[in-house]
C-alpha cells in the first residue's frame, strides 16, 4: 500500500510537474506572441508616421507647384506689359484713345487664368487708368499702398508683392503682384498689377485630406507673415511666425524643404509637418497632419490586438485554473468558466470599439463605447431592441434592414464568423456607417453573437475623396497626362483623348514624343528639360500633332513630382488647345488697330504707320503729305435722319477715300466724321491733285437706304518736313489747315501756312481764358427786351457776354461754339440758368418787374444730360424763383434729335410750370408733324426770315405760314431781329404781336435794362 501510495504520490508529483511545465510553456508562448504583436504595432506606428511625412511633403509640393506656376505666369504677363504698354497711354488726355486696345490686351491675358481676379494699370499718381473687365464706377487710387510706394521710390525694385489686402476693385482679400512702368530715363510713370484670388487656393486646400486638426498654409519666406491658412484663422493673416519657430529657423538657415514633428503651442496637438520654399518668389507652403488622426487607424488595430492578447491571456488563466483543479473536473470547469466570463466582462467594458451581444435576434448587452457612438445615455434605452429598430428602414444597398439583419445573423451562425457593412441610426436620428463582425460564442451554456462595430465614416469619406479626385482628373477641361520617371505614359484623361484623337490604351507605355509635330527644335527641348530638372516645372506654347495628322498649338504645363529623397517619380503634363484663343487674339488685335464701323486703321494704328512713313522719308530725304479731312454738316444728317444713315454715309466715305489713293498710301478714321490720308513720296503739287480728286469723290451724291444725301469735305494739308518734322506737328498743322478750309466756306482744300498756326494759337489762348472765366467772374448776362404790339416790355432774353481782361469783350459767336466743343457749355449753361433764376427772384419784389418773363437759351449738350430736368428743378428750388416766369428756348435741331426722349424730358420740366419756346424755327430739315407732339408754348421766328421783310416774297410766305401755324396749334409767336418799323408793321399785320430786336433795344446790362423797363 505504502509502495502503491508512494507510486501514486510519485505519479501525482510527476503529473503535477508535467502540468506545471505545460503551463510554463503555454505562458512563454503567450508572452512571445504578445512580444511579436507589440513589435508589429510599434513598427506599424512608425510606418504610419513616415507615410504622414510623405503625404505632407507631397501636399506641400502640389500647392508649391501650383502657386509657382501661377506666379511665373503672372511675372511673364507683367514683364510683357511693362515692355509693350505705350508710355503716352499713361497720360490722362490719352486714356480714351487707348482704352479699347489696352483693355482688350488685359482681357486676353486673363484667358484660362482662373487664379487671377484682374489686371490693372495705374498712373504715377496712383489713379486707375485701365483694367481688365468693367471699369469700376468710382475712381480707385492706390498711392497709399505700400507696394506702390516701394515701386515708386525704389528704381531698382523688380517684381513686388503686397501683403494680404482688401482689393478696392473687387472688395475681396487678395495679394497683388506688381511691376513699375518707367520711361527711358528711368522716371516713374506708373505700375501694372495683377490680383491673385486667394479663394482659388483656399478651395485647392480644401480638396486635400488633412483631417480635422491638420493644416495647410502659405507664408512669406522673407518676413514669415501668414498669407493663407486652412482651416482659416482671420486674426493671424499678415502676422509673422514667432522668432523661435522651427520653420523660421530652418528657412533662415537656407533649408528649402523639410519634414519634422512639433507640438502646437496653442492647442498642444502633435503634428508632422513639411514645407516647400518657392524659388525665386518670397513664399513657402506648409502642410501638417495631426498624429491623433494619422494614428487613428493604428490605434484601432492596436486596440483589437490588445483585446485579442487579453483574451489569450485570459485563456491561459482559464487553462491554469482548469489544470490546477483537475481533481474536481466539474467544479474546476464551472469555476474556470465563471472566471473567464468575469475576465471577458472587464475586457468587454473597457474596449474602445463598440462591442455588443446578440441573443435571439436582439441586443442583450453592450459596452460604453456603443452608447457613446449611438448617443444613448444608458443601456436601458438600447437593450432588447433588434438591429433593424436602430437602423434606417433600408440599407444603402436597397435591402430592407429587417430582412438583411436576419440574413446576416443566419450566415454568422452557419459559418462561425461574418463581416459586413451596416448603416445604424443614432439617438438623434443621424446615421453612422459601421463595419460589423459577428462571432458566435457560448456564455452560461447559451450561444450568443459577439458583435464588434468599427466606425467607417472616415474610410468612406476618404473613398469619396478618391472618387472625387478621379472625377476631377477625368472631367477636367484640360488634357492631363501622367508619365513615370522614364517618361512612359501611365495614364491620360478623357480631355486628352478628345484633343489628340488617341485612345488611352493606344498611348499607355509610349513616350509622349508620339504627339510631336516636329516643329520644336532640339535647343527648345533641351531648355524645357533643363527647366524641369532645375525647377520641377515648365510651361509654354508648343505645336503638337493629333492622331489624324493635323497640327494644333497648345499651352503645355509640365510638373515633376519628387519623392522624399528629391528623386523624380512622376511627370504630370496638362495642356489646352490654343487654336480658338490664338484666333481670338488675332481678332482682338484687329479690333484694337482698326475702326469697327469702316474697317479703316484707327488713330493708334495711324500713329504707328505715320511714324514709319516719316522714318523712311528722313532716311531717303523724301516727303510725306498728310491730309486731314472733315465732312461738312455731317452732324445735321446724323441729327435729322438718324445715326444708321450717318453710319452708312461714313462707310461709303471710307470706300471712296480708299479708291482715291494708291494701295501704298494710308487711309484712317480718327473718329466721328474725321479722316486722315497719308501720301508717301509726293510733292505739294501732287498732294493738291490727290486732294482735289478726293474733294470731287466725296462731294458727289450718296444714296443710302433710298435716301439721297449731300455732303462735302473740308481738307487741310501739311507737308513733311516743311510743315513739321514729327507726326504730332503734322497732325496739328493739317488740322489747323482743315479748320481754315471750313472758315473759308467749306468744300475746299487749304495748305498749312504760318498764319493759320497763329490763328490756332489765338484759339488755344481763348480756350484757356474761357476755362477761367467762370472762376474769375468774367461772365455776365445782358437782357434784350421783348415787347408787345403796344410797345410794352413783356419779357427779355438773357444773353451771355464775356468781358475778358486779355481779349476785351469777346463776341458770343467767338466763344459759344468753343464752349460747346470743349464741354465748358455745361458749367456755363448751369451758371446762366442759376443767374437768370436769381434775377427773377430779385424782380419778384418789384411790382414793375415781377410780371416779366425771362427767356434762357439751352444748348443741345446741356439738354442731352440725363439729369437735366433734375438740375432745373434744383435751381428753381434753391433760387426761389417763380417757374412760370422762366422760359427755356430750344433749337429745332435739338428737339428733333431723339424725339421720344426730348418729349419725355420736356414734359417733366413742363410739370414744374416752366414754358418752352422753339428758337430758329423753320431753319431745319425735319417734318413739321412733330410740332403737334411737342409741349411748346411759343414759336420764335428766326431773324433770317425777318431780315428781308417785306420785300422778299418767299421769306414773307414762310413768316406768314409760321404765324398761322402757331395760331392753329394754340401757340403764341414772337419775331426776333426786328430792326425797322416796316418789318414790325408787316409782322403785326399778319398776326404776330410780340417782337425782339434793335428797333426796340440792343441787349442791355442789368441796370440799363431795368431803367429801360421803368421808362416804358
Amino acid at each position: 500500500m505504502h509502495n502503491a501510495a508512494m507510486s501514486s504520490a510519485q505519479h501525482l508529483a510527476a503529473h503535477t510537474g508535467h502540468r506545471i511545465r505545460l503551463v510554463m510553456l503555454l505562458g512563454l508562448a503567450a508572452l512571445g506572441v504578445m512580444a511579436v504583436i507589440a513589435s508589429m504595432l510599434w513598427n506599424a506606428r512608425q510606418e504610419r508616421l513616415r507615410e504622414a511625412g510623405k503625404t505632407t511633403l507631397n501636399y506641400s509640393a502640389i500647392i508649391e507647384a501650383r502657386l509657382d506656376a501661377t506666379l511665373r505666369r503672372c511675372d511673364t504677363v507683367l514683364l510683357t506689359l511693362t515692355r509693350t504698354l505705350p508710355l503716352e497711354a499713361l497720360q490722362t488726355s490719352a486714356i480714351a484713345a487707348h482704352t479699347a486696345r489696352i483693355s482688350a490686351t488685359l482681357d486676353s491675358s486673363l484667358l484660362n487664368f482662373d487664379e487671377i481676379s484682374g489686371i490693372r494699370v495705374f498712373g504715377a499718381g496712383g489713379d486707375l487708368l485701365y483694367t481688365s473687365g468693367e471699369m469700376p464706377a468710382n475712381g480707385i487710387n492706390i498711392s497709399d499702398r505700400g507696394y506702390f510706394q516701394s515701386l515708386r521710390d525704389q528704381p531698382g525694385a523688380g517684381l513686388v508683392f503686397s501683403e494680404v489686402i482688401v482689393s478696392r476693385a473687387t472688395g475681396r482679400e487678395t495679394i497683388t503682384a506688381s511691376r513699375a512702368l518707367r520711361d527711358a530715363q528711368g522716371r516713374f510713370r506708373g505700375v501694372v498689377t495683377i490680383g491673385l484670388k486667394l479663394e482659388y487656393f483656399q478651395k485647392l486646400f480644401q480638396s486635400l485630406a488633412i483631417g480635422a486638426h491638420g493644416l495647410i498654409s502659405i507664408r512669406r519666406s522673407d518676413d514669415f507673415r501668414l498669407v493663407l491658412r486652412w482651416p482659416p484663422i482671420d486674426a493671424e493673416i499678415n502676422q509673422p511666425l514667432p522668432a523661435n519657430a522651427l520653420t523660421r529657423s530652418a528657412i533662415s538657415a537656407g533649408q528649402r524643404e523639410g519634414t519634422t514633428e512639433y507640438k502646437g503651442v496653442l492647442d498642444g496637438i502633435t503634428r508632422t509637418f513639411s514645407f516647400h520654399v518657392l524659388e525665386p518668389y518670397p513664399f513657402y507652403v506648409l502642410s501638417a497632419l495631426a498624429h491623433d488622426e494619422v494614428l487613428a487607424g493604428w490605434r484601432r488595430t492596436a486596440t483589437t490586438l490588445g483585446a485579442s492578447s487579453a483574451l489569450l491571456l485570459a485563456l491561459m488563466v482559464y487553462l491554469l485554473l482548469r489544470l490546477a483543479r483537475m481533481e474536481t473536473r466539474q467544479q474546476a470547469l464551472l469555476a474556470g468558466q465563471s472566471e473567464s466570463e468575469e475576465v471577458f466582462r472587464h475586457l468587454f467594458e473597457d474596449m474602445n470599439d463598440p462591442i455588443l451581444l446578440i441573443r435571439d435576434g436582439a441586443f442583450v448587452d453592450c459596452n460604453a463605447a456603443t452608447l457613446k457612438l449611438l448617443g444613448y445615455s444608458s443601456k436601458q434605452q438600447f437593450l432588447d431592441r433588434r438591429p433593424a429598430e436602430i437602423s434606417p428602414e433600408h440599407q444603402p444597398d436597397g435591402r430592407s434592414s429587417e430582412e438583411k439583419a436576419a440574413a446576416m445573423i443566419t450566415t454568422a451562425l452557419q459559418m462561425g464568423y461574418h463581416r459586413f457593412e451596416w448603416m445604424h441610426s443614432r439617438a438623434d436620428g443621424s446615421n453612422v456607417p459601421v463595419e460589423v463582425t459577428l462571432t458566435p460564442i457560448t456564455m452560461s451554456g447559451a450561444v450568443v453573437l459577439h458583435t464588434l462595430w468599427r466606425d467607417i465614416s472616415e474610410r468612406l469619406a476618404a473613398e469619396r475623396r478618391l472618387r472625387l479626385l478621379a472625377n476631377v482628373f477625368e472631367r477636367s477641361g484640360e488634357a492631363i497626362m501622367i508619365t513615370d520617371r522614364d517618361n512612359r505614359i501611365l495614364e491620360v484623361n478623357q480631355a486628352f483623348v478628345r484633343l489628340t484623337g488617341y485612345g488611352a490604351d493606344e498611348v499607355r507605355g509610349h513616350n509622349p514624343s508620339i504627339l510631336s509635330s516636329g516643329r520644336t527644335t532640339r535647343e527648345e527641348f533641351k531648355a524645357m528639360w533643363q527647366a524641369i530638372e532645375n525647377d520641377s516645372f515648365w510651361q509654354g506654347e508648343v505645336w503638337d500633332k493629333r492622331k489624324d495628322g493635323s497640327f494644333y498649338p497648345k499651352w503645355l504645363t509640365i510638373s515633376a513630382v519628387r519623392n522624399g529623397r528629391g528623386e523624380i517619380d512622376y511627370y504630370i503634363g496638362s495642356f489646352a488647345d490654343m487654336t480658338e484663343r490664338k484666333a481670338a487674339q488675332e481678332r482682338i488685335n484687329h479690333l484694337a488697330l482698326h475702326d469697327t464701323l469702316t474697317g479703316l486703321p484707327n488713330r493708334y494704328n495711324l500713329q504707328g504707320r505715320l511714324d514709319q512713313a516719316l522714318a523712311t522719308a528722313r532716311r531717303d530725304a523724301g516727303r510725306v503729305a498728310l491730309l486731314f479731312i472733315d465732312m461738312d454738316r455731317f452732324k445735321n444728317i446724323n441729327d435729322t435722319l438718324g445715326h444708321h444713315l450717318g453710319d452708312g454715309l461714313l462707310q461709303e466715305v471710307a470706300v471712296r477715300l480708299t479708291a482715291s489713293v494708291r494701295d501704298s498710301d494710308v487711309v484712317a478714321r480718327l473718329g466721328g466724321d474725321e479722316f486722315v490720308v497719308v501720301l508717301t513720296g509726293v510733292e505739294a503739287a501732287a498732294a493738291g491733285t490727290v486732294a482735289d480728286k478726293i474733294l470731287k469723290a466725296l462731294g458727289s451724291t450718296y444714296r443710302i437706304d433710298a435716301h439721297e444725301l449731300h455732303t462735302t469735305p473740308s481738307i487741310g494739308i501739311a507737308i513733311f518736313p516743311d510743315d513739321g518734322d514729327t507726326a504730332e506737328a503734322l497732325m496739328q498743322n493739317a488740322d489747323t489747315a482743315m479748320y481754315h478750309a471750313k472758315s473759308a466756306g467749306r468744300n475746299n482744300v487749304q495748305f498749312f501756312t504760318a498764319s493759320m498756326n497763329q490763328a490756332a494759337k489765338d484759339r488755344h489762348e481763348l480756350e484757356g481764358g474761357l476755362h477761367l472765366a467762370l472762376e474769375r467772374e468774367e461772365l455776365e448776362l445782358h437782357y434784350q427786351p421783348q415787347v408787345d404790339g403796344l410797345g410794352r416790355v413783356i419779357g427779355a432774353e438773357a444773353l451771355l457776354r464775356w468781358q475778358s481782361p486779355d481779349h476785351g469783350l469777346v463776341s458770343p459767336p467767338s466763344f459759344i461754339p468753343l464752349a460747346e466743343e470743349t464741354g465748358l457749355i455745361l458749367p456755363i449753361g448751369s451758371w446762366v440758368l442759376a443767374t437768370a433764376c436769381a434775377q427773377l427772384k430779385a424782380w419778384s419784389g418789384d411790382a414793375r418787374l415781377c410780371s416779366l418773363q425771362l427767356a434762357v437759351n439751352v444748348s443741345p449738350r446741356e439738354f442731352r444730360q440725363s439729369d437735366f430736368a433734375e438740375q432745373v428743378r434744383r435751381i428753381i428750388e434753391s433760387s426761389g424763383a417763380n417757374p412760370a416766369r422762366l422760359k427755356l428756348e430750344l433749337t429745332e435741331s435739338l428737339v428733333l434729335d431723339n424725339v421720344e426722349d426730348t418729349i419725355l424730358k420736356m414734359q417733366t420740366i413742363k410739370k414744374l410750370g416752366i414754358a418752352f419756346s422753339l428758337d430758329d424755327f423753320g431753319t431745319g430739315y425735319s417734318s413739321l408733324s412733330y410740332l403737334t407732339r411737342l409741349p411748346l408754348d411759343q414759336l420764335k421766328i428766326d431773324r433770317s426770315f425777318v431780315l428781308k421783310l417785306p420785300d422778299n416774297v418767299s421769306d414773307g410766305i414762310v413768316t406768314q405760314t409760321i404765324i398761322t401755324m402757331a395760331a392753329g396749334l394754340g401757340l403764341n409767336a414772337i419775331a426776333e431781329g426786328v430792326e425797322t418799323e416796316v418789318q414790325r408793321e408787316f409782322l403785326e399785320r399778319h398776326g404776330c404781336h410780340a417782337y425782339q430786336g434793335y428797333l426796340f433795344s440792343r441787349p442791355l446790362p442789368l441796370e440799363e435794362f431795368e431803367g429801360f423797363v421803368f421808362a416804358h
